[in-house]
């Protein structure tokens, strides 16, 4: 079997014959007419038969450059993702704001329960955080009834 070989000048020969054939079809000419069943038909020759046909020009080139386009997207992008983190953000705020309410709920219904007890004179003594039990004099009763009183006029509607 013999195997083929080419010689420089035959690939330069050979490559600048497709390059001169695709120039040629890149700036050939586009003609378009209907044929005898009425379907339009676009080719780079004429119509063989010599009916009417139209040269159709290159479609003009996009309005913007790549460059321009993608400075176009990415400005967009940003601001997409700008607006998601805003509404996250929001979204953020919005959880945190309903906790806090439920908190102030929850403060509000406790000092007010406080309130009744001690005004009721049902709490004479108070669980102290090592676990021992205090009891309290009038003054810290007059005092805590002011505290409760000042909270719930303060926080709560």
């Amino acid at each position: 079997m013999r195997k083929l070989t080419f010689h420089p000048l035959q690939a330069l020969t050979t490559l600048c014959l497709l390059v001169l054939l695709g120039a040629g079809s890149a700036t050939a000419e586009t003609y378009r007419w209907v044929d005898d069943a009425g379907n339009v038909v676009y080719s780079q020759l004429p119509p063989a038969d010599g009916r009417d046909s139209k040269v159709i020009g290159a479609p003009p080139p996009p309005a913007e450059s790549p460059e321009e386009a993608q400075a176009r997207l990415k400005a967009r992008l940003d601001l997409l993702n700008s607006q998601r983190e805003q509404r996250q953000t929001s979204q953020t705020e919005t959880v945190q704001q309903k906790a806090d309410e439920a908190e102030q709920a929850r403060q509000c219904e406790l000092a007010r329960h406080n309130l009744e007890a001690l005004q009721q004179g049902n709490r004479q003594r108070f669980r102290n955080a090592d676990g021992s039990y205090t009891r309290l004099t009038p003054e810290q009763k007059a005092e805590r009834v002011r505290d409760n009183q000042s909270y719930i006029d303060e926080y709560c509607q």
